[in-house]
């Protein structure tokens, strides 16, 4: 139902009735010039759009999207609604999570060297755990070619601390104990 509503500086605006009893304002565009009547724009009249574009194709960065989920991915045909553009891909994109299937656990004593090998370097290794059972402060070393002491280390885990080796860290990490105790170095390793 259209009805008319008087306005402050008397002109009349159209108020059409979509729902019962509910009223919206309006506005309907015409296409022209001022005084020109092109008619209303809808579906079959579209509003032209005239001027430069900023380009036809838009790209589209997979690196810039979210990480796809484990399992399969099949990236099919896109269509840009209301437009006759569309991008087909015909791949299937196959992704799996890597998961732990292996757990090493090591135990190195303190009392046997003061100074040892924590863990060889492993390039399958997906993460490690160091718990210094210790009554001693354990120095860790990430690298090899060097030895582990008091003053050249990467970090110190203290008596009864726990250590989470960096992710994707595959090299060998070799300790030293600051000082004569008594207990072990608990290594978990994770490998694929």
């Amino acid at each position: 139902m259209v009805d008319y509503v008087d306005t402050t500086d008397g002109a009349k605006v159209v108020v059409d009735t979509v729902d019962t009893d509910k009223s919206i304002q309006g506005v309907k565009l015409i296409i022209g010039e001022d005084g020109f009547d092109g008619g209303f724009v809808y579906s079959g009249n579209p509003l032209p759009v005239t001027g430069a574009f900023y380009q036809g194709t838009q790209p589209v960065s997979l690196a810039s999207l979210p990480a796809l989920a484990a399992g399969a991915n099949v990236i099919g045909a896109v269509t840009q609604s209301g437009g006759p553009w569309s991008v087909s891909v015909s791949a299937t994109v196959t992704t799996k999570e890597t998961r732990t299937a292996t757990t090493a656990i090591t135990t190195v004593d303190d009392r046997d060297s003061p100074r040892a090998v924590i863990l060889a370097s492993n390039s399958n290794r997906l993460g490690a755990t160091i718990f210094n059972d210790s009554t001693a402060d354990l120095y860790l070393l990430l690298g090899s070619g060097a030895n582990a002491s008091t003053t050249n280390f990467s970090v110190k885990v203290a008596a009864g601390g726990y250590y989470e080796v960096p992710f994707n860290y595959t090299g060998a990490i070799d300790g030293v104990w600051g000082a004569a105790g008594s207990g072990n170095a608990r290594v978990t390793e994770f490998t694929a």
